[in-house]
């Protein structure tokens, strides 16, 4: 809200939103921030070292998981595992384009965009994107891992398919 003082000049006043000033929960948004950015890196770390057991496991044939299914079922697994970190990967240069575009216009920090000279609350446009990075994850690892769940499905109906047709080779047999 914007206030006439008794100086005569106007003020702005952060409007209320539960209880807090707009201030304090940009405050907060901007801590949940910095912890995403430290969440971002240790994903980014784990699955790095996840591709990395992949390969290796790949090559010595000691993954227990994989057993079973099909290259092009665990490639696509890891496809949209990689999208993912693409979509975090630009979110993350988005983050750091507005900071730098906010330092050559000597403007302040994220924190005040929160400030509304309005009665309502300002949502940035980049917080609107980490959400649905966040959505698209949580969808991807929910289609990766119903597709697993096909994959590994059709691989035990085909060995259940080989083993009956063996069994009736040895009954022709016999």
């Amino acid at each position: 809200m914007i206030l006439l003082s008794e100086q005569g000049y106007y003020e702005v006043v952060p409007p209320i939103v539960f209880g807090l000033e707009v201030r304090n929960i940009a405050f907060l948004l901007l801590l949940l921030d910095n912890l995403g950015f430290l969440i971002f890196w240790l994903n980014t770390i784990g699955y790095l070292s996840y591709f990395l057991l992949f390969a290796v496991g790949w090559n010595l044939g000691f993954l227990q998981v994989y057993r079973g299914m099909k290259f092009v079922d665990i490639l696509f697994h890891h496809m949209m595992n990689l999208v993912y970190l693409v979509l975090l990967a630009v979110f993350v240069a988005l983050i750091e384009l507005d900071i730098v575009v906010c330092h050559i216009n000597r403007c302040k920090r994220m924190s005040d965009i929160f400030e509304d000279f309005g009665s309502k609350l300002n949502f940035p446009w980049i917080y609107a994107f980490c959400i649905f990075t966040i959505h698209t994850h949580c969808l991807m690892m929910c289609c990766s891992w119903v597709l697993m769940k096909f994959a590994a499905a059709k691989q035990e109906l085909e060995q259940v398919a080989i083993d009956m047709q063996r069994r009736r080779g040895l009954n022709d047999i016999l």
